[in-house]
């Protein structure tokens, strides 16, 4: 018996082991770009994802009051189940009934209650490639992941220059709302909270983006989080911004409503210029006897 708890033991221990990985041999398991390959993934991506793809355009058309009687009950449903704290129930009865009318249609009866059957087919969309179609099909891959990357690369670096203070106004607006959030989250009960903010997304996501949906005028007026985000610069753009000239960054933000509000304040023209230069805060100055960042002496070398 001892025996056999010591190989027992040993065993569990063996098991916790950590194993030397090689990175050489990850490196050889990746397969070559393969035109044929290519495309059968492409068409495994595009069935595969054709469910989640149906359920986000059900879900865009809810949120865009598409169907008004419906959007609204959805509407009336969702707010009502945060204001009860229904909604991990809720949540939960959505998908109980999603596996449910899928299990329907797997076994055929789902038209039987109402529900239409699309079952899953995996047809060759694109057929057999000739060699000119291989080239063509390989250059809209590479379009697409080249503008998907840089939407991509333009919000994360947006997002940096956020986190890390280099456009200190919007940064300062942010700051400022988290602390008024935190204040709120310690003087109320957490339920309380979640509450708000539940109803606050509803309201949100129903009404005020379907205005701004319809109406882009009172969007760019009144959607001061977009405002926001298309004020924040890229890394790109940081690089030009310290790259201009006095003028150029004169001639550049003179359409602005910054400028315009700091330039007919007490701080000068070149100091405002010094600061968008250098990504820093409008009230950190240069001190007196600078002028725009630079200052003369004269030396006397005898």
């Amino acid at each position: 018996m001892w025996g056999g708890i010591k190989d027992w033991m040993f065993e569990i221990l063996n098991d916790f082991t950590e194993q030397p990985q090689s990175s050489s041999e990850d490196e050889s398991n990746e397969d070559p770009l393969q035109a044929k390959k290519l495309k059968d993934n492409l068409q495994r991506l595009g069935s595969s994802s054709k469910p989640w793809r149906e359920l986000g355009s059900f879900l865009v058309g809810v949120i865009q009051w598409k169907n008004a009687s419906l959007s609204l009950v959805m509407f009336l449903i969702y707010m009502y189940c945060v204001w009860t704290g229904w909604v991990l129930q809720l949540l939960l009865m959505i998908m109980i009934i999603y596996l449910t009318v899928n299990y329907l249609r797997i076994i055929g009866m789902a038209e039987q209650f109402g529900f239409h059957s699309n079952g899953r087919s995996f047809e060759n969309e694109y057929g057999s490639l000739g060699f000119s179609d291989k080239i063509q099909l390989i250059k809209e891959v590479g379009q697409k992941v080249q503008n998907v990357s840089e939407k991509v690369s333009d919000n994360l670096e947006k997002a940096e220059n956020l986190l890390y203070w280099y456009q200190p106004q919007a940064t300062r607006k942010i700051y400022t709302f988290l602390w008024i959030f935190f204040v709120i989250s310690v003087c109320l009960p957490n339920s309380y909270t979640l509450t708000l903010m539940g109803l606050g997304v509803g309201f949100k996501v129903f009404i005020i983006d379907n205005i701004y949906r319809k109406y882009p005028k009172v969007k760019e007026k009144y959607d001061g989080m977009a405002k926001l985000w298309r004020s924040l610069p890229t890394k790109a753009e940081l690089l030009q911004r310290q790259s201009m000239t006095e003028d150029q960054l004169l001639s550049s933000t003179s359409n602005t409503t910054d400028v315009v509000s700091s330039t007919t304040s007490l701080i000068s023209l070149p100091d405002t210029l010094f600061c968008e230069r250098f990504q820093i805060s409008i009230e950190e100055i240069p001190l007196d006897g600078w002028q725009s960042g630079k200052r003369c002496s004269i030396i006397d070398r005898e």
